[in-house]
């Protein structure tokens, strides 16, 4: 009895999954027989103007990148990570990262992955980065040591 039992159950999910696999498998065609479609060319969208570059926030500029490792031993700590692509000037992009950065409250990033597409000028261009909150101000570079 209960061989049988194993053996219904077993046909039923196997029949179960043999309809739902055959349901996905489904596409769905529209085909205008009856002529119901416009007749009419259909207008391009016109171009809006460009949009203007973003503005940088107040603290911005102070947003700088670092690596993985200074991060670390200056005790910064992992907010975010931040990925996005931009159609526009590689410059603009970084306003938009460092934007992010401050609307956030980040003071540092880490690069993961920044392409600038040259082959084209207008983008896309890829921004990858970590997001970190360092205690103090990095001095790396702006003073000596020592």
């Amino acid at each position: 009895m209960k061989v049988s039992q194993k053996i219904t159950k077993r046909l039923a999910l196997t029949t179960a999954t043999g309809f739902i696999l055959g349901l996905s498998a489904c596409e769905l065609y529209v085909a205008d027989q009856a002529g119901q479609l416009p007749l009419q060319p259909v207008e391009p969208k016109v171009q809006a103007e460009p949009t203007p570059p973003p503005e940088p926030v107040q603290g911005s500029d102070q947003v700088v990148f670092m690596d993985s490792t200074s991060a670390q031993l200056a005790g910064c700590r992992a907010i975010s990570t931040i990925r996005f692509s931009h159609k526009g000037s590689f410059a603009d992009g970084m306003t938009i990262l460092r934007n992010a950065a401050i609307q956030i409250n980040a003071n540092r990033m880490v690069p993961i992955r920044l392409v600038e597409n040259i082959a084209n000028s207008g983008g896309p261009h890829l921004y990858q980065v970590k997001l970190m909150r360092c205690p103090e101000p990095e001095t790396q570079g702006i003073k000596s040591n020592g």
